[in-house]
Order: C-alpha cells, then structure tokens, then sequence
C-alpha cells in the first residue's frame, strides 16, 4: 500500500492567500450570465498534461485566464461539467498544479498557446505541466519486508537523467527487510525492488513522486506466492507510460541568398532563380541589369535577397533559363548563420566553407536547363 502523508506542519501563508484568490475568482465566473448573453460567451474545457514521467495525480487545480495583456488575470475555476464560459476573444491559460489539502504543494505548471473563444462550445485547450522549479525537498519513508530466508535490494533513480540515489535502509525490527526514511529533493522517481529466495524471485518497479514538505510512505510486503523461479523482468517505463511530447512550435527564420555576376552587367537574359516554398511559387530572383533595383544599389555584379520562412516549411529552387549563365553564381543561407568564410566574387569559383543550404559556384550553372531544380531543404 502507498499513501502520503504530511511530515511538517510548515505554515504556507501565500498558498492561503491563493485559495482565497481561488474562491473569489469563482465569482468572476460569467457563467450566471444567462442565456440573454450567450452570443458574447463561449465554453472551454481545460485538459492538464503533465509532462512528468509517467503522469501525476494531483489534488487540486488552479486556472488562470488573461484576456489581453493589459488586462488583469483572472483565477476561474470549472463549473460542475468541467467548463469555463467566457467572453468571446482571444486568451491564454496558465495553470498550477498542486498535491496535499490543508497545506498544498506545487508541483507542476503550465502555460497554453493563445486560444480564442467563439461563441458556444469551443475545442478543448491544452497546457502541458512540467515539474515546478523548485529546491524544496521532501521525504520518502519506505518499509519493505520478505520471507526470513530471502534477501531484497532496493534501488532508486531520480527523473529525466535517471540518477542514482544512495541509499542506506536498515533492517526491519522484529521482520526481515529493509526500511529507511531519507530527505529527497521534490520530484518524481523510479524505485526498482529485487528479492530473491532459494532460487526464486519476486520484485517491483513503481513511479515515487516526492513532493515539497509532504512524506511519501511506500510500504511493501512480499508473501511466498509473490515468488516464482523466472527473475523478474525490472524494465523502465513502456513508450505507452511516455509523457506525451509537447507540440512542436514554429519558429520563424529568414533566408538570404547572395548572388553574384562575374561580368559585371546582370544575368543575362531571363537567367534567375524561382523560389518555392510547400509548393507555391513566391519570388523571381537574380543579379537585376538595372543597378537601381539590385541590393545594394549603383552595380550590377550583385544582388542579395531575404524572405521569410517557418521551420517544417520545404524551400525548393528552380532554375530560368536565359544567357550567359556560367557567369553566375549564389548561396542560400539562414539569414543568422551566415556562410564561413564569407561568399563573395573573390572566391565565388572555388568556395569551401560551412553553413551553406544551397550553394552553386562560377560556372556551375552553364547549361542548366529551364526548370531543373537547384537545391531544396526543411527549415529547421
């Protein structure tokens, strides 16, 4: 059997001041407001992931809605179907995630993307909670018992790097076993219990969340019927106990190609380079023979171009066809890692260097027929 209980009676005067912020904000609830105002509400759920491993149970939650950032939070809570009815607009959540009743402990937090809330029900909101930061500690008190003629070891491993915890256990008075009570910092662990007994074997692998000034009390007794003559296979979580991964959010960049013209007067003809990006067509670009609209401005030997892009977005280039085309040259950079060493009309024939997405020297592109693809990649 596993249960928690409190070992410090440590007054918490802000979590005080939280639950009475909690009852208040129950106040602000617009739910009452009645179905005269439903076309300026709508309703939301909130789904609380926690992002520890494998999940936690917690004891109570506490949400926090802001409008806009020049309006002030409001602290909600759900009502009996588990939804907010708020006014309609754009929002974001944070959630605190807590463990205990009467002295409450936090242990995980969130904060949600920015949703917006349409009249009616609305698509559940999601905030993955990650362990709260902090360097409280608390205590873990096990007691671990067997037959008189076997023997057990304990171990413990402490979430995400899996490090080993030392531990000391003693034997168990008047039983055979083991049992300690050691200080831990608050976080979640994997406790690993192997017995064995005249060439059989029991044992045990359970998640141990240890929380700020609460006890984790595991108690554990092996019978004889728990034995059996196959070790026991002491595995690490399986991929379905995984936390599941956040999403993923895009992050924007900028793409910079540098283009060059040995001679001096433009690319020739149509010669230029058709930008592509996820499938549609976004720019024509080249080495302009009118100085005014080349970058910078007053030549004709060069011209640099930059667009925007988002990470899992695919760039792909294509080749127009037009004249004297082995007089050109270019690379495609993030506009933030630029090529090393710089590209440039000195040593645009032979260039070796790094951070290149694209890159075609002096000469490369003589005969390059119209449309044939130049390079293409993901952003990161």
């Amino acid at each position: 059997m596993k249960k928690q209980s409190f070992f410090s009676a440590m007054p918490l005067p802000l979590l005080s001041v939280l639950a009475v912020l909690v009852i208040t904000g129950a106040c602000q609830h617009p739910g009452g407001h009645g179905d005269a105002l439903n076309n300026l509400y709508g309703r939301i759920s909130v789904q609380s992931v926690p992002m520890t491993n494998p999940t936690a149970v917690f004891d109570n939650y506490v949400y926090t809605f802001t409008k806009s950032a020049t309006d002030t939070p409001s602290l909600l809570t759900p009502d009996s179907n588990g939804y907010f009815t708020l006014e309609v607009g754009t929002y974001t959540v944070s959630v605190e995630a807590y463990i205990g009743t009467s002295l409450p402990s936090l242990v995980a937090s969130g904060i949600s993307e920015p949703f917006t809330i349409a009249t009616g029900d609305n698509d559940p909101v999601v905030v993955y909670l990650a362990e709260a930061e902090t360097e409280a500690k608390g205590e873990f008190a096990y007691i671990i018992t067997y037959p008189e003629n076997a023997w057990g070891e304990i171990k413990l491993k402490k979430y995400p790097e899996m490090t080993a915890v030392g531990l000391a256990p003693s034997h168990v008075c008047d039983s055979n076993g083991l049992t300690e009570t050691v200080e831990l910092n608050a976080g979640v662990y994997l406790l690993t219990v192997e017995v064995s007994m005249n060439g059989r074997y029991a044992g045990v692998t359970e998640t141990v969340h240890i929380y700020p000034s609460l006890t984790t009390i595991y108690d554990k007794d092996f019978i004889d019927d728990d034995f059996t003559t196959i070790p026991p296979e002491i595995v690490q979580p399986s991929e379905s106990e995984q936390p599941p991964e956040p999403p993923t959010v895009a992050v924007t960049r900028n793409i910079t190609i540098d283009m060059f013209d040995s001679y001096g007067d433009g690319w020739g003809g149509t010669s230029a380079i058709r930008i592509n990006i996820n499938g549609i067509d976004i720019a024509i670009v080249k080495v302009n023979y009118l100085n005014t609209i080349n970058t910078p401005t007053g030549q004709r030997s060069a011209n640099t171009y930059t667009f925007q892009v988002t990470s899992g977005d695919i760039v792909e280039l294509f080749w127009i066809v037009g004249s004297s085309q082995g007089e050109n040259s270019f690379i495609v950079y993030y506009a933030d890692s630029p090529p090393l060493p710089a590209f440039n009309r000195e040593n645009n024939a032979n260039w070796i260097g790094e951070n290149a997405l694209v890159v075609k020297l002096l000469g490369s592109l003589y005969g390059i027929k119209d449309g044939s693809l130049l390079g293409s990649f993901m952003v990161d």
